[in-house]
């Protein structure tokens, strides 16, 4: 998603504000993975719940990038690129809400067997990567590549 921001943005006068709301949730992004590392080495609960909420109130930030800064700057370039921009953004960040969700049932909870939780990791990670990685193709079958900068 970070990389469908900057492509998005890549070219086009916006203002010094350009070069850095792209940049920041690509760092926020790897902070909030950074907490799912670290609960792996040390077993005690409040260690893993801790992190697990450093790394959701980072993922916040992320949301707030992609959800209310981003979209100006897609709706600038045309509806057609807003509407695929809102189409994937929608879709990743549906499909990240889930990642939490996963750690809480699985190693954060214990509630769902090692079996459903690779699974369950899976099936996010295939429409993650891959589905969106198709949508965006689909999305951009109309739009002219000069548009984007």
């Amino acid at each position: 998603m970070a990389d469908y921001i900057v492509h998005y943005t890549h070219g086009r006068d916006h203002g010094c504000y350009r070069s850095c709301w792209c940049s920041h949730p690509v760092s926020i992004q790897g902070i909030s993975f950074i907490p799912s590392y670290p609960p792996k080495l040390d077993k005690t609960k409040e260690t893993q719940w801790g992190l697990y909420s450093f790394g959701c109130a980072a993922f916040l930030f992320i949301v707030w990038n992609v959800g209310f800064v981003a979209p100006k700057y897609a709706k600038a370039l045309g509806s057609d690129i807003h509407r695929t921009f809102l189409l994937c953004g929608v879709w990743t960040l549906s499909l990240w809400f889930l990642y939490p969700v996963a750690w809480g049932l699985c190693e954060g909870g214990n509630v769902i067997s090692p079996d459903s939780e690779a699974a369950f990791y899976g099936v996010l990670d295939v429409l993650a990567k891959p589905g969106f990685g198709a949508l965006l193709i689909w999305g951009h079958r109309g739009i002219d590549p000069a548009r984007l900068g």
